[in-house]
């Protein structure tokens, strides 16, 4: 039941990621289209690193739920 509830826990988090990768994705691309409406505090090279890092972090999460035979 702990291992259930831990990878269930995770898939969340996979989800959650997932949806603020694609909400930052989204801004990158407007920033690159000069189509924002608010200046972003950090420099696009830290954002594009956390774009980087969170997909990176999803891939992992995903391949451990293929290893864990966990649907997503």
């Amino acid at each position: 039941e702990i291992l259930i509830g831990l990878v269930g826990s995770e898939m969340w988090i996979r989800d959650r990621v997932a949806i603020r990768y694609q909400k930052l994705k989204d801004m990158m691309i407007r920033w690159c289209k000069d189509e924002l409406d608010f200046k972003p505090t950090c420099s696009k090279m830290v954002y594009f690193a956390q774009l980087s890092a969170m997909h990176k972090y999803m891939e992992i999460l995903e391949a451990r739920a293929v290893m864990e035979g966990v649907e997503l």
